[in-house]
């Protein structure tokens, strides 16, 4: 977890620019200023009232580019300088909740980038956990989230509903090209000497700033090297399949296996300096093995840049999901459960495709994950599968419906041998709600044992 301190934090080059003046920003600042002083109303105005609301604070929806993160981070700067920022990783490397026991009496910002990112039950559980060990433990915190609109949207009402109860959603739109605002944005940009590339915008800040128009002709220009290119197409795969977290062997073995490029150490060395060299992506602290993780500076690279060019006009990029998985799963190397059982939830949830054969590829690559894992070594990412086993057993089309979820149920039970209610509070309560709805499915047994009916209830509420 990154830990900076808000006063200090820096927005881009040019820090002193800002670019907000609207009333979506004026909200986002009234409830801010709310939380961080406790009291409802003015700042040091006669009648102001103690906040007793237990809201967390603000969640902004809005199209990629639309600036959700620098509108919260500027008013943070204003309404909570001297607060600490915590900015959310993803669960490669989050902490546990107990160890935010260090930020007892302090006032925190607790700042969840793109929370559709975390959208999938193990990482929703972290961040609802981290949430509420720092509730109980900070003199003062604030949450504020940035989430893009429309699918993006669903998927974190469906995994972080009890969150979302207590921020308070605020919808940034795009300006209109031709309008005052528009122009007066333009106008503080040229005043900070920023350059712009007005030929790319559409009424979102980044698309004038990150000059998406001529990167995207770069890519396709003949000179670009199709290993670089390979290199972004694994890239924008892999984060089809939701997974955000991008060390170097495991985007290389997407680019060598789907791809058919940076096959040799030298071509992916090269390849890799052409993309750092020209800023498509940014090498993080090397690990133990000497290898960096790939960090991509905007989405909108993998978005709009090379969703031009991958997948083709008229395919899915879920129609490269069983290449991903063979990919990840493909000896020499031991298969990567943790990239498998997010592509796993990313099959399960995915309303295009075949259902039936997604179902079959969730299983395979849940059963290729676990099958590298060692409960007794690896506790937590093994409880991680058998929960993503037990949800594809019991979503599963094919095969005995009553096996099916049999099946699920064990598989739910072994991950409550890892998930203890004092342990894994979040994780344990999740796992049981799973657990019930297997066993509100069940064919076999009692239908009088089913949740609501008794014994089957107590079962899995004590498991």
């Amino acid at each position: 977890m990154r830990q900076l301190q808000l006063s200090d934090f820096k927005l881009g080059a040019n820090p002193s620019t800002a670019y907000f003046e609207r009333a979506t920003f004026e909200a986002a600042r009234e409830w801010l200023r709310e939380a961080a002083t406790g009291m409802k109303g003015a700042i040091g105005v006669k009648g102001a009232k103690k906040l007793g609301d237990g809201r967390l604070r603000v969640i902004v929806f809005g199209l990629p580019l639309v600036g959700k993160t620098r509108l919260v981070l500027e008013a943070l700067q204003c309404e909570a300088p001297v607060f600490q920022l915590l900015v959310w990783p993803h669960r490669a490397v989050a902490p546990p909740p107990w160890t935010l026991e260090r930020f007892r009496g302090q006032r925190v910002a607790l700042l969840l980038d793109d929370l559709h990112e975390f959208a999938n039950p193990t990482e929703a559980a972290l961040v609802l956990a981290a949430a509420e060990k720092l509730q109980s433990v900070c003199e003062r915190l604030i949450v504020v989230a940035t989430c893009r609109a429309g699918t993006d949207h669903d998927a974190v009402e469906r995994d972080f509903a009890v969150l979302l109860q207590r921020l308070t959603p605020l919808v940034v739109e795009p300006m209109e090209r031709e309008s005052a605002e528009s122009a007066a944005f333009v106008n503080r940009m040229k005043e900070a000497q920023v350059e712009l590339h007005l030929e790319s915008f559409d009424g979102t800040p980044g698309s004038a700033l990150l000059d998406l128009d001529r990167r995207t002709l770069q890519l396709r220009d003949d000179a670009f090297p199709r290993d670089a290119q390979a290199i972004l197409k694994a890239l924008a795969l892999l984060r089809g399949a939701t997974v955000y977290v991008y060390p170097e062997r495991r985007v290389r073995r997407v680019a060598v296996a789907v791809f058919q490029q940076a096959t040799a150490p030298s071509a992916w060395a090269d390849a890799l300096s052409y993309l750092v060299r020209h800023g498509w992506v940014r090498l993080e602290r090397a690990d133990a093995a000497g290898e960096s993780g790939l960090a991509v500076p905007a989405d909108a690279y993998l978005d709009r840049c090379v969703g031009a060019l991958y997948p083709l006009p008229g395919r899915q990029l879920a129609a490269d999901y069983p290449a991903l998985h063979a990919a990840l799963s493909a000896p020499p190397a031991d298969a990567d459960a943790d990239a498998l059982f997010l592509l796993a939830e990313a099959l399960r949830k995915d309303p295009l495709g075949n259902k039936a054969a997604q179902g079959e590829l969730a299983l395979a690559c849940v059963k290729a994950g676990l099958a590298v894992l060692d409960s007794a070594r690896e506790p937590e990412q093994w409880a991680i599968g058998q929960g993503t086993l037990g949800n594809a057993y019991t979503d599963r089309i094919r095969g005995e419906r009553a096996e099916n979820l049999e099946t699920a149920i064990a598989a739910h039970k072994q991950a409550l041998t890892v998930y203890t209610r004092a342990a894994f509070p979040i994780q344990w309560a999740m796992t049981h709600n799973n657990l019930g709805n297997a066993y509100a499915n069940r064919i076999r047994g009692e239908r009088a044992q089913a949740p609501g009916g008794g014994g089957r209830a107590e079962e899995a509420g004590t498991a």
